[in-house]
This record gives C-alpha cells, sequence and structure tokens, in this order.
C-alpha cells in the first residue's frame, strides 16, 4: 500500500455508503441509500415483535390481529410500510444492486477505478455471509485489489486513544454493547433490535399519532413526513433521573402545527430510560470477568446519532453508577470522547502506512486468490471473515 490514493476506506450500512482515503478524516463522498425492493420478513417495525422467525402461525396471526384492531398501530404500520424504501436490507438485494452502489462509489464519488485500489472495509455489525458477499462484490465484481475489514467496536476504542473500552452503539437498526480488550472484542457483540434508531423512530410516530390532533395527523400524511420526524428527533434532550420539571410550553414541528414541548425529552426517556438499556448494558458487563469490568465503566464509548442528544450520555452514566453503586468507585464510571470509526479507522491505517509498517495491514487482507481458497468450504469462509 504504497500510494495513498489507492487506499480507499469504505462504509456501509442501512442508509448510507461512505468513501474516502486512508489519512483523511471525513469521508469524500456520501450517498443515501434507498431499497429496490422490501423484504416479507421485514414488513414491520422491529418494537411490534412482529419479524421474529420464532413467531409463526396462529401465534403470528393473533399479534398481528392486534395491531390492525388499534387504529393508532394499524396506522403506524401504513406508514412504514411506505417508507420502508428508505434504507436497504441486505438480504433483499441482488449482487447487481450491491454492485452498482459501490461501483458509483468509486467511480463518481472517487473518480478513480477500482481496478487500481485496495479497500479497507469498516464492518458495522455484517454478518459473516454479508460479508463474504460484500468482498466477492469488490473483488470479483468490481476487480479490486484487495480487501481489509476492521471491526467497528475496535476503531471506536482506537479513536479515543484507548486500547480498550464498552462499546454502546446506537444504530439505525440495532442497538450494539461489545467490549474491547487490548483491542480485541473480548465478549462478542449483543444486539437489541428493540431499541434501535429505527424502533426509536416509529416510536416516535406512534407517540404523535396517540395525541389524535387532527393538525398533526395531517402533517403526518405528507410525503415529508419522514423527514419531519428525523428533525423533530434531533431537537430531542434528556432530563437527569428524578427531575420532572412541568413544561407547558408547545414545540412548532412547522410554522403551523405544535406539539407539547414535553415531548421532546418524554419521548426518548420512556423508550431508553428508566434502567431499559442500562440494564442491558450491565448485564453484559456482569458477564465479563471481574477484574475487566473497572477498565470497561473508566472507558465507555457511546456513538451513534442519538448519543449527540443533550443529556444522553450523563444520563447513562447517572443510571450505571446508581447500578454499580457497591463498587468501590462508581464515581469513576465515565464515558471517554471518540471521533467516530470512520477517523479512527482513516487515520490509524494511514499511520501504519506512514511508519512503513503496511505489513499489519496486509496481514488482514483478503484477495481473490485467498478467498478462492476459502470459498471451497463454509467453515474456511467463516475462519476468514471472523
Amino acid at each position: 500500500m504504497k500510494q495513498s490514493s489507492s487506499n480507499v476506506l469504505l462504509g456501509l450500512d442501512d442508509r448510507f455508503i461512505r468513501t474516502g482515503f486512508l489519512g483523511d478524516v471525513f469521508p469524500i463522498y456520501i450517498e443515501r441509500l434507498t431499497a429496490a425492493r422490501v423484504d416479507h420478513h421485514d414488513s414491520f417495525p422491529p418494537h411490534f415483535e412482529l419479524n421474529d422467525h420464532s413467531t409463526g402461525g396462529e401465534q403470528f396471526e393473533i399479534l398481528l390481529n392486534g395491531v390492525k384492531d388499534n387504529k393508532v398501530l394499524k396506522k403506524v404500520l401504513q406508514y412504514y410500510q411506505q417508507d420502508r424504501n428508505r434504507w436497504l436490507s441486505f438480504n433483499g438485494m441482488t449482487d447487481l444492486e450491491l454492485k452498482s452502489i459501490l461501483s458509483r462509489a468509486f467511480k463518481k464519488g472517487l473518480c478513480i477505478s477500482p481496478n487500481d485500489t485496495k479497500v479497507v472495509v469498516i464492518d458495522h455489525g455484517f454478518s459473516v455471509n454479508e460479508r463474504v458477499r460484500i468482498t466477492k462484490v469488490l473483488l470479483k465484481g468490481l476487480g479490486v485489489k484487495s480487501v481489509s475489514w476492521y471491526r467497528e467496536s475496535i476503531l471506536l476504542s482506537l479513536s479515543t486513544t484507548s486500547r480498550n473500552s464498552l462499546s454502546v452503539q446506537l444504530k439505525w437498526n440495532s442497538f450494539i454493547v461489545t467490549s474491547v480488550f487490548d483491542l480485541r472484542e473480548v465478549q462478542s457483540n449483543e444486539v437489541f433490535n428493540e431499541f434501535s434508531g429505527l424502533s426509536f423512530h416509529y416510536f416516535v410516530l406512534e407517540k404523535l399519532l396517540e395525541m389524535n390532533d387532527h393538525d398533526v395527523n395531517e402533517l403526518l400524511t405528507s410525503k415529508s413526513r419522514f423527514n419531519i420526524i428525523e428533525k423533530f428527533i434531533s431537537t430531542f434532550y434528556v432530563r437527569p433521573e428524578g427531575e420532572n420539571t412541568t413544561d407547558t410550553g408547545l414545540f412548532a414541528l412547522t410554522d403551523s402545527v405544535t406539539v407539547p414541548n414535553r415531548l421532546r425529552c418524554e419521548i426518548v426517556e420512556k423508550m431508553y430510560f428508566g434502567y431499559k438499556i442500562t440494564r442491558l448494558i450491565s448485564d453484559h458487563l456482569k458477564r465479563l470477568p471481574i477484574d475487566l469490568r473497572s477498565v470497561m465503566l473508566k472507558n465507555i464509548v457511546i456513538s451513534g446519532e442519538l448519543s449527540f442528544l443533550p443529556g444522553f450520555k450523563a444520563r447513562v452514566l447517572q443510571e450505571l453508577r446508581v447500578l454499580f453503586e457497591n463498587t468501590k468507585k462508581a464515581d469513576d464510571i465515565k464515558c471517554v470522547n471518540s471521533v467516530g470509526s470512520w477517523a479512527g479507522c482513516s487515520l490509524y491505517c494511514n499511520l501504519l502506512t506512514k511508519l512503513q509498517l503496511a505489513e499489519f495491514i496486509s496481514e488482514n487482507e483478503i484477495t481473490d486468490s485467498t478467498l478462492r481458497k476459502a470459498s471451497q468450504t463454509r467453515t474456511a469462509d467463516i475462519a476468514l471473515f471472523s
């Protein structure tokens, strides 16, 4: 990896593709992604609990009828299905569609030929099958020289200048808790879809519909409904536990439509707090060796759009300190600042190259020949991409 112009960093998730060159703090190209089709098993908001494959037959019909009999939930379901093409379902994409997305990022976004590049990919929590598939499209479909994968939780730790961290990721399609020690994941990802950004978006929609306000309901029928809710969420904030100030003011969704201002804190607190997500974090930590818990609690990295809401991180810390009040130094529980997984990966890999330590990158590289050998058996695929 001698020429920095040939070392491309790629970030791909459910809503965006980002590309740039190693050493760049920010992506050069960002594209919002949309889905061409929707899988039948992904046709319900996660908090409806109707996407669970273990629920079938008569039990599924009972749950579905319960949704349809509720006017608010029925409307949420209708809007969800109308919005469903606003984010990707990798299972529902063909290789040709994936190739088209990746090709645009190289040719339109970076104005380079994929054949001249070595690609470093940020692993945002893909399954083994998804990593294999993306790698094959990059190597065989676009002809890149090699592909290297780096776990997002480890990159977030690097971005704090620490080798250890408790990574709490508030992602669009998932809520992920991971422990990283000495730049290794010591406990596998724990994923909770009911606390994802997607779940929260439609939880907010549900709460707005529950108001049964004519002007609000009329606004939510508009084509800009999705963006209106996202903009509304960006104004949310979180109060310290026990603070129940009475707010009788109004908040303007648009110039002519208002809602109670208290919703800006009450909705997010009802979804995430009252020891909901902090209990999950606590349970995760208690499964770690006891000597690692204090290390993790001193290096909590909370990432994702909701983590930037005023008071969000402070409330997480407040609740964790209560849950771990019997520890010797509960006040040592703290969040650390992170520049994000993109900057962490870009600067880390670029530094290795500048220091002529490219072998640390090369040992993670997957080329067409190594992929061909690994793909001969399923177990080899798992070993290569785990």
